[in-house]
């Protein structure tokens, strides 16, 4: 129900960016964001595609299995990535292109660095 809303939202999306076209100078921004949303509606082509519908399921079995592993990463992800932002921040040094200047900028690093394997792998 919760994908039929998404794509019905999309369509709508896609209809209403076309409708808005003419008035693109008094929408700006948003008409731009309509546009953006509405090229998402070739994703409506996965309900065809065998191996989608095999994800779907294997996500929808493996969904209570997969409820503390995530609840582990968010909870690393929130502690370590606000730990390297309070050691690795510096307001001095933001003009000079500093790699952390925010959390979610921390969080983002942190994510990173706990799910990559390597180069090459």
């Amino acid at each position: 129900l919760v994908i039929r809303v998404i794509v019905i939202a999309g369509d709508d999306a896609g209809l209403l960016s076309y409708y808005l076209h003419r008035e693109k100078e008094v929408w700006g921004k948003l008409f731009f964001l309509l546009v953006a949303a509405s090229s998402f509606r070739f994703l409506k082509m996965t309900r065809y595609l065998l191996g989608m519908k095999i994800l779907n399921e294997t996500i929808r079995n493996a969904a209570t299995a997969l409820v503390i592993p995530m609840y582990l990463i968010i909870m690393t992800l929130t502690f370590f990535g606000t730990l390297i932002f309070a050691v690795e921040y510096n307001p001095k040094d933001t003009e000079n292109g500093a790699r952390v200047t925010d959390i979610p900028t921390s969080w983002w690093m942190t994510l990173v660095t706990m799910t990559t394997v390597g180069y090459g792998d």
